[in-house]
């Protein structure tokens, strides 16, 4: 499944928060609504994120987001044997 993430400033804007929160409710969606997803792949799609480089952005969801999902729920159950 691939999420392309786009518009959290400009949704936070719109409910009259600062883009921050528009992160963090990225970051709480990703987490809560997704984290049990095995195979995922997210996708920045905002110009200011081409402006800073794929890497910076591509790390920056690494450590705050797919430590959250993947770290946490790394144990997956044991496979199961015939």
């Amino acid at each position: 499944m691939t999420i392309i993430m786009d518009g959290n400033g400009r949704w936070a804007n719109a409910q009259g928060l600062n883009r921050t929160a528009g992160r963090e409710a990225r970051e709480y969606a990703l987490t809560e609504r997704w984290s049990s997803l095995r195979l995922i792949a997210l996708l920045p799609l905002a110009g200011q994120l081409y402006l800073l480089g794929v890497s910076i952005v591509v790390r920056e969801i690494c450590q705050q987001v797919c430590r959250k999902i993947f770290c946490d729920s790394l144990a997956f159950p044991p496979a199961k044997t015939a």
